[in-house]
């Protein structure tokens, strides 16, 4: 069985990494970005699995030590030889308020 290879990213304002896995199946999609452009700040998770696992999460870990990407979390930068910084301000999941609000 082949080895599968979990990345978690963000995407860099201003940088198109490609979506490997999509590429190949013929989609143009930019990692950590909706279709309009605008970055998710929750970022992305890339499952690279099949015959190419290891070019893929060789081609993310370079975008990380390149600063195309952002590793989300150690285990990421750690895979790409990077030293992990933990955002400034993580991104918050919606909760209700207090008083029931939404």
């Amino acid at each position: 069985m082949a080895k599968v290879y979990t990345m978690r990213v963000r995407a860099v304002e201003g940088v198109n990494v490609p979506n490997m896995a999509a590429l190949e199946m013929g989609v143009r999609r930019v990692v950590g970005k909706d279709a309009d452009g605008s970055v998710r700040p929750e970022g992305e998770t890339m499952v690279c699995s099949g015959k190419d696992a290891s070019n893929h999460r060789s081609f993310y870990a370079k975008g990380v030590r390149l600063g195309e990407l952002v590793a989300i979390d150690a285990e990421t930068a750690a895979m790409a030889g990077v030293t992990f910084q933990a955002p400034a301000s993580a991104p918050q999941k919606p909760t209700k308020g207090k008083d029931g609000d939404p």
